[in-house]
């Protein structure tokens, strides 16, 4: 037998073939509990409290409420939106005392990180617990007062009775309710009916008080008579589409069995009607060209969710709406926001951690929402993602954000220095007093002291001394091919000039004041004193030359800290006397 419901929105409504032949005019509560995780995304909300009610529609055929079906499937669209509930959800017994809500709220306080509490709960169980929420701020809970945040499905929707003398307290509660249209048509309709003959409609015309009146005959002229506004129940609507669409299927399948023919006359008259064909003309199946099918081709309502937003008045202002047919989705957040009566520059937010600092990344704990911050070595480390620091490598160092290695700039001597400096005043000293030294030898070239010293080795070993000199500028200088091969050549061209004439010299002496010598010695003039100067200096130069060709100098990078390179130089056979000149520096 095919059913249209006008308000049961349980999950498990929708499986098939379970429920093949059940259909209904409101969505499922899996829309609704997806409208509100959209919701709490949308208010930056990660960390939330859960409430919902035990059993579902296998116990509660009358509610509009799935409870724990509710909640399942706000947790898988939660999941899905990045956002955590805090602990498990609270289940509310059908056997609850005020004492069990006064422990949950008391409970849910404790964690204090979560301040948003999404509720899958029946309107009883809402008002026992909004009203026990009242009772421990007036007992002197304080800290309750205004620090929930309610986020309710439909069960809640817009009803005034939920809210009732409550309005202070739960002032900025963000509720969900299906799309409700005004049916001006049922308004009329009720206006002109007479209570007599309905019994309920008896009750309620004693209960405004008209009874008495003998001269009102219509609710129309009681309404008037007693000023009051008739407001439609919010599930008007569904249950005029569900009367709507069966009425057509009906209708719809008796044109198509017996075209013109009176229904008594027809074959269908003495068959039977069959539900799955029935199903077929009001299951995804417009009611006009201009609308939207009102039931899926699964048999359930189209999803069209208005969200409203609770002032201290107790009047329910829409702030957003979804559309399922369309897939929209809009919420006006910062009118939600200014909803909440937060101090200025103060925004409402259910997280359990903030963003970590910059030069910090997450360990998270138990649940992805929750995490402890980590410093990184802001020296050597960068941040790859939020949950982890890589090292840089050797030589490289994080840039300013933290977000990438970058090379480090090579630090050399250079000529502002006190290291450079220092050499380079003794160097030029040196050069200062060798050419002052010349100036002598060529003012008093022709005296005997001069002529006797040996005019032509002193002038080399000066060549090689102001060469040792100029070597310190090389030096000090930063490292290039160029100055590494000059460093290298003039360091042992200047050594062998000097040493070379010294022991050129010495053999000459020796060889003159040999007692056992009466001949006059060879190569004692001072052409060949030159020329053995030249060759043994010759000799240094190609060995010098020879290394410098084989092993050729390069520049190359020193780390001698972590986050420091030094620019210096290299060759195999260089290294040690750079060494051993660092020292003579």
């Amino acid at each position: 037998i095919p059913q249209v419901s006008y308000s049961s929105t349980g999950a498990e409504l929708s499986e098939k073939p379970r429920f093949a032949y059940f259909s209904r005019v409101v969505p499922p509560d899996n829309l609704q509990a997806q409208v509100m995780a959209r919701v709490i995304r949308e208010l930056d909300w990660t960390y939330v409290h859960a409430i919902a009610d035990t059993g579902s529609y296998a116990i509660k055929v009358n509610d509009v409420i799935a409870g724990e079906r509710g909640m399942d499937s706000f947790r898988a669209a939660a999941t899905e939106l990045g956002i955590c509930i805090d602990g498990d959800v609270h289940k509310i017994g059908r056997r609850w005392t005020d004492k069990n809500f006064r422990d949950l709220l008391i409970h849910m306080h404790r964690t204090r990180k979560a301040r948003g509490v999404v509720m899958f709960v029946d309107e009883d169980n809402l008002k026992r617990l909004l009203h026990t929420l009242d009772k421990l701020i007036k007992d002197g809970h304080t800290e309750l007062d205004r620090h929930f945040w309610f986020v309710a499905s439909d069960s809640w929707g817009i009803k005034q009775s939920v809210v009732l003398g409550l309005e202070h307290l739960l002032a900025g509660s963000i509720t969900i309710a299906p799309h409700v249209r005004e049916e001006k048509a049922y308004i009329n309709f009720f206006r002109k009916l007479s209570p007599a003959g309905f019994t309920f409609l008896e009750e309620y015309w004693e209960y405004l008080g008209c009874a008495e009146n003998y001269e009102l005959k219509y609710f129309g002229e009681c309404f008037d008579h007693i000023n009051y506004t008739l407001k439609q129940e919010s599930y008007v609507p569904f249950v005029i589409d569900a009367v709507r669409v069966l009425a057509r299927a009906i209708s719809k399948y008796i044109s198509d069995d017996c075209g013109q023919k009176e229904f008594h006359r027809c074959d269908l008259s003495t068959s039977r009607f069959k539900g799955d064909r029935l199903q077929k003309y009001y299951r995804n199946v417009s009611l006009s060209d201009n609308e939207p099918p009102l039931i899926d081709a699964n048999g359930d309502g189209i999803g069209r969710y208005d969200v409203f937003q609770l002032d201290t008045k107790g009047i329910y202002h829409k702030v957003g709406k979804w559309r399922s047919s369309e897939d929209s989705f809009e919420v006006r957040v910062e009118q939600v926001r200014r909803g909440f009566r937060l101090p200025p520059g103060v925004s409402p937010y259910s997280v359990c951690s903030v963003d970590c600092p910059r030069g910090h990344y997450r360990a998270y704990q138990d649940q992805t929402c929750c995490w402890a911050c980590i410093p990184c070595d802001t020296a050597t480390s960068i941040i790859i993602n939020v949950t982890s620091c890589d090292m840089c490598p050797e030589g490289e160092v994080p840039d300013s954000t933290q977000s990438y290695c970058v090379p480090i700039p090579p630090v050399s001597m250079q000529w502002d220095t006190t290291w450079a400096m220092v050499p380079a005043g003794f160097s030029l000293l040196g050069l200062a007093s060798t050419t002052f030294v010349v100036g002598v030898f060529l003012k008093f070239s022709n005296t005997p002291v001069i002529m006797a010293s040996g005019r032509e080795l002193c002038y080399c070993m000066i060549s090689g001394i102001s060469m040792c000199y100029i070597l310190t500028f090389f030096l000090v200088s930063q490292p290039s091919i160029p100055t590494c091969a000059l460093t290298r050549v003039l360091m042992g061209l200047s050594m062998s000039a000097i040493y070379a004439a010294i022991i050129t010299k010495t053999n000459r002496l020796a060889r003159v004041f040999k007692p056992d010598s009466a001949q006059r010695p060879r190569f004692i003039t001072p052409r060949a004193q030159i020329q053995i100067t030249s060759l043994c200096m010759c000799i240094s130069l190609s060995g010098t030359v020879a290394l410098v060709c084989f092993f050729a100098p390069k520049v190359y990078i020193v780390l001698f800290q972590p986050y420091k390179n030094v620019r210096t130089r290299q060759s195999a056979v260089g290294r040690l006397v750079n060494q051993q000149m660092r020292f003579m520096r």
